[in-house]
C-alpha cells in the first residue's frame, strides 16, 4: 500500500500531525523523542487496528485525551479511518463502516518486523503461525478463510 497523506490526533505525546509522502521511498529522520516510531506506529495502527507494541493499545492514547484519531489517503485514493477510544474502534473506508478488521486488512498490506519482534523467531508455535497468517493475508485474501476451514477439519 502506498499512502499518499496521514493525519492523526492524541497519539502518545503528539497531539497532532500530517504528514505528505512521496509514492516513492520515504526517509523518517529525526531525534530521540520526536515522534518518528508514533509515525510508524500510526500506521501500524491504521492497517492492523492495534499497535506493534503488545500490550500498549490503551497508553497509545494521549493523556487526559479520550480517543485517537488516525486518517491515511492510499493510493487507490481511498480514505481509511481509525477511531479509538481505548475500548471500541470505529473503523471507516471513504466514510463506510467496517464490521469486522478482516475487511480493512484486504485494504492494506503492511507488515512490519523489528529486531524486538522476537516472537517470529523464539515464539510459540502459535504465534509464529499468527504472524505468517496474517502476511500471507496481505497477498491471498482467501487464506483467513482456508485457516478457518482447517481448524473446523481438526
Amino acid at each position: 500500500m502506498i499512502i499518499k497523506n496521514l493525519s492523526f490526533l492524541n497519539i502518545r505525546k503528539t497531539k497532532e500531525a500530517h504528514y505528505n509522502f512521496s509514492p516513492h521511498t520515504n526517509i523518517i529522520i529525526g531525534k530521540n523523542g520526536q515522534g518518528k516510531t508514533t509515525i510508524i506506529e500510526a500506521i501500524y495502527l491504521l492497517s492492523n487496528t492495534k499497535s506493534f507494541r503488545k500490550k500498549h493499545n490503551q497508553s497509545i492514547i494521549s493523556k487526559n485525551k479520550k480517543e485517537l484519531i488516525i486518517q491515511a489517503t492510499n493510493h487507490k485514493n481511498e480514505q481509511i479511518k481509525i477511531k479509538f477510544n481505548g475500548k471500541i474502534k470505529k473503523i471507516t473506508i471513504n466514510n463506510k463502516p467496517l464490521k469486522k478488521t478482516t475487511e480493512l486488512m484486504s485494504h492494506t498490506d503492511i507488515i512490519y518486523i523489528s529486531p524486538e519482534e522476537t516472537d517470529i523467531i523464539n515464539g510459540y508455535r502459535g504465534e509464529k503461525h499468527k504472524y505468517f497468517d496474517r502476511a500471507i493475508f496481505k497477498t491471498n485474501k482467501q487464506h483467513i478463510e482456508n485457516i478457518k476451514k482447517y481448524k473446523k477439519i481438526l
